[in-house]
Order: C-alpha cells, then structure tokens, then sequence
C-alpha cells in the first residue's frame, strides 16, 4: 500500500475512492440524488476546501494531494464542505455546526468499522497517526450565530453538540437533521438563514419577547444607574 500512496495521481484517485464511500454511506446527495463528489483543485489563500453554489462537487485544496498532508484532515474536509452543500445559505451557523459536527460522528463510526479498510490502510501507509474526525468539527464551524453580547455562547454550542450526538446514530438524512436543527435555532432566537432572515442588531429585536424586552430594559437600567453613580461622584470629588 505504501507504493501505491507514492504518487499524486494515486493518492487522489485512493482519495475519491473513500470520499465515494463516504458519500453513499452518510447519504451525501444532492436534490436529484447524485451523490456529492469531490475535486482537486489549488484553492490558495489559506483555504482547505470550498463548497461553490455554480458546481456539483465540493472542492479541495490540492496541498492535500501532498505526501505530508494528514489524510483525517482531508476526510474532514470533505465532510465539511458536504455540510456546506446540504446547508446552502446558512454559512457557519447553528444549523450548519450540527449537521458538521453529526456527519463527523458518523464518518468517524463508518471509518472505524469494517467498511473502513481502505481509509485505515492508507493511513497507516502515510505514517501519521490518528486522531478521531470529529476532533477536526471545532467552534469556528458556528462562528457566524448571531447571539445577545451578555448571553452565553456556552448555551447554543452545547446544544448543538448534544442535538449531533443524539441524531448521528438514527435513520434521519442530512436534510432531515439540518431542519431538526433549524427547528431548535428558532426555539433558541438564534439568528440563522444569513441570505433569507434580518441580520444583526435588526435580527435580536425581531426575536424579542416581552420577558426578553423587561429583562434587557432592566439591565439597561442598572448599567445606567451604575454609570451615573460614577459620574456624580467623579464631579463631586
């Protein structure tokens, strides 16, 4: 297997090979039922892959081509930017954090059972050793939900992983999964949909309830009072 992990050509056909398993394991399609391919491309400015709306195929950097290039990472990326394609339009949100971070787990499942003999060839031919796919699914992957400054990020992210963790092992497709996802977004007044939904401070007061209404009118209040305090007592001294 080593020889065979020499050249490019063979290391991106060996590739394609897992990235075609991959697909028809996890259920990776498009709408007409295609699964989602890959191709190789130099992408540069830092970028590992790219999902792009005008194309079938997600896109990976050619750097992972290279006989340096850890093969979990190249699988993850492949994994991500599947995300990206079953996620369109929700950039690295909520919604899209999830169905990553559950397509990771299951990559991860199918990678380690039987059906995994290839990748786990391969990775012993290139001589790096191995970390669990999902170690690569991180925060950046949420970076785009929009939240209150004084609420705790703590809460959504740790939702999102235990919506992941409790959905990766069930018969839902990705769309499936990515819907569930949106449906807890709105019960969470995340802000979501980046191309469809108001963005920003706009968003935050769409979603206002009354009791989201008191509770800031009423820090506002002590900031205020606080703020006041200050200034009387730094005039007066």
């Amino acid at each position: 297997m080593a020889t065979l992990y020499d050249t490019a050509e063979t290391r991106e056909a060996l590739l394609k090979e897992i990235f075609g398993e991959l697909a028809k394991a996890l259920d990776l399609r498009h709408d007409n039922g295609q699964s989602i391919e890959a191709a190789f491309e130099p992408l540069g400015g830092g970028a590992a892959g790219f999902a792009p709306r005008d194309r079938p195929e997600v896109l990976i950097d050619t750097y992972y081509l290279s006989p340096g290039a850890y093969l979990p990472r190249a699988i993850s990326v492949y994994t991500h930017e599947c995300a990206h394609k079953l996620t369109d339009g929700h950039a690295h949100d909520f919604v899209f954090f999830t169905l990553n971070l559950a397509l990771h787990f299951r990559a991860e499942d199918f990678l380690s059972g039987r059906d995994g003999e290839l990748y786990r060839q391969l990775l012993s031919a290139s001589g790096h050793p191995r970390l669990p796919l999902w170690h690569f699914a991180k925060f950046y992957d949420g970076q785009d939900t929009t939240i209150w400054p004084w609420d705790t990020v703590g809460d959504w992210l740790a939702e999102g992983v235990r919506l992941a963790r409790r959905v990766y092992q069930t018969d839902l497709t990705p769309q499936e999964i990515a819907e569930l996802a949106r449906e807890t977004a709105r019960n969470l007044r995340l802000d979501i949909v980046k191309s469809q939904a108001p963005r920003g401070w706009r968003a935050q007061l769409w979603r206002l309830t009354p009791e989201d209404w008191l509770r800031r009118c009423a820090c506002a209040a002590i900031w205020g009072a606080v703020a006041g305090a200050g200034i009387i007592v730094s005039t007066t001294g």
